[in-house]
């Protein structure tokens, strides 16, 4: 666990500290080395047996996550705008814990909800095509 969490850190910050551009880190050789880095990652994780404590830190990451995704470049291009002339490490953080907060809030607010209310409108029963391709509820 360790190991993969030192190799997350060293993925996010070594470009940072090297001083490459956005260009630089998603193309040529420095994207490849990324994506090899990130399949490792998955393939790491998927061999390590998660601690107990973790699991519901990764269940709330895992709710939030496609608001984060949606949300952190909107987050980002703010705290570049507050924090201008402040280390790119504190912009980082600033836009880290205000994604997250920011996503938990649509999470709880919007995409649940929507979520919730789609089984309002369907089956609760699965529909079973049978012979004749006629649906029916079973």
């Amino acid at each position: 666990m360790a190991a993969v969490l030192v190799f997350l850190a060293g993925m996010f910050l070594l470009p940072e500290i090297a001083g490459l551009s956005r260009n630089e880190i998603i193309s040529g050789p420095v994207s490849l080395v990324m994506i090899l880095a990130s399949i490792a990652v998955v393939a790491l994780a998927a061999h390590i047996s998660m601690p107990q404590a973790f699991v519901g830190v990764s269940k709330f990451l895992g709710d939030i996550s496609y608001s984060v995704y949606l949300l952190h470049p909107f987050v980002y291009l703010y705290a570049v705008k507050i924090a201008a002339g402040v280390s790119p490490f504190l912009v980082l953080g600033i836009t880290a814990a205000a994604s997250i907060v920011l996503s938990k809030l649509v999470y709880v607010f919007l995409e649940k909800p929507a979520r919730d209310l789609q089984f309002r409108f369907r089956s609760p029963r699965p529909a079973v095509v049978r012979d004749g391709g006629v649906a029916s509820h079973t």
